[in-house]
């Protein structure tokens, strides 16, 4: 029992899985997921390694939060613990007892600070958020891409422009034919980006094999939509589309970048270039992205014609 009306008991994936979604779906409704999705998302995470609780908060009869409170695995920061509410209601007092109880949870393993993240439309959250002593340290737009109205006749401009430098675009799906270890090469590459990301945290390196393990989830790493500029037998350039199962018409970018030395040449341009062109031979209408409202990225993203929506934000809260 939480210090006040609602009441917690620890989630049990295979059991609660259905109400997550619903609770999720109820919250981001212009970003439902399956449960599929969920459970892929979920596996995602090392738990072999870190520490992780999750917990289902229920008003005594009908569920009203997930919990989630782990170690910030992917930043190199002691101390600090993601303490994650997914909760529908815009009533501050849900949020600020179910966020309590994950305090509670991460005081006792030793946090120093907690990361929490949410979305700029959820007033009320946001509102218990700073009551409860957080602060804003990141800002991250969420934007989107109407396909079938993009003018591609504009920007194959910037695809010749790559030729012309003797950079080759092709896709993970023609490289898996080749002999060459390109799993190395990517996560050399990808890591060299996400290095040079805007961020309030400095990132940790993930480990080797769970890089791989996680290209592995083909519903994710979609071959054919995962985009690589090469300069002879170098990766120099990535930009991932996923689809979703929920929504057939909407792809969502992953990671995209350049390595350092790359920069500034228009080849992520036309890798972006790329991706809007197989997302339009698919059938997709929208591409969604976020980036850090600092990242370069970003004013490419809205030069490309993403239209923003609501903002993730980044909130950091001391214990000590």
């Amino acid at each position: 029992m939480g210090r006040g009306m609602l009441q917690f008991k620890p989630y049990q994936e295979s059991v609660d899985v259905s109400i997550h979604v619903e609770l999720r779906n109820r919250l981001y409704p212009d970003m439902i997921q399956t449960e599929d999705e969920i459970l892929r998302e979920r596996a995602s995470v090392p738990k072999e390694r870190i520490f992780i609780e999750t917990w289902l908060a229920t008003d005594g009869e009908e569920p009203v939060a997930v919990l989630d409170v782990m170690d910030n695995y992917w930043a190199a920061e002691k101390g600090r613990m993601l303490v994650d509410v997914l909760t529908p209601s815009q009533d501050p007092e849900i949020w600020s007892e179910v966020y309590r109880f994950g305090e509670d949870c991460a005081i006792r393993k030793g946090a120093t600070e907690i990361i929490c993240w949410n979305r700029s439309d959820c007033t009320g959250q946001v509102e218990a958020m700073i009551a409860a002593g957080f602060t804003e340290i990141q800002r991250v737009p969420i934007t989107r891409l109407k396909v079938d109205t993009f003018p591609l006749e504009d920007w194959e401009k910037a695809l010749k422009r790559v030729a012309d430098q003797g950079i080759g675009l092709t896709t993970w799906a023609d490289l898996d034919h080749e002999a060459k270890d390109w799993v190395a090469e990517l996560y050399q590459a990808t890591w060299e980006m996400v290095q040079d990301m805007p961020s309030p945290t400095t990132p940790t390196a993930p480990k080797y094999s769970e890089y791989v393990k996680m290209l592995e989830d083909k519903k994710r790493y979609i071959h054919d939509l995962m985009f690589v500029a090469l300069d002879g037998d170098k990766i120099v350039g990535y930009s991932r589309l996923t689809p979703t199962d929920a929504d057939p018409t909407l792809l969502y970018t992953g990671l995209s970048g350049m390595r350092r030395n790359y920069r500034r040449k228009g080849i992520v341009t036309a890798l972006k270039v790329a991706g809007i062109k197989a997302a339009n031979a698919r059938g997709a209408t929208q591409i969604q992205t976020d980036n850090d409202e600092t990242n370069p990225m970003y004013k490419l993203n809205t030069d490309l014609g993403f239209k923003n929506s609501a903002s993730w934000i980044q909130f950091r809260k001391a214990l000590a």
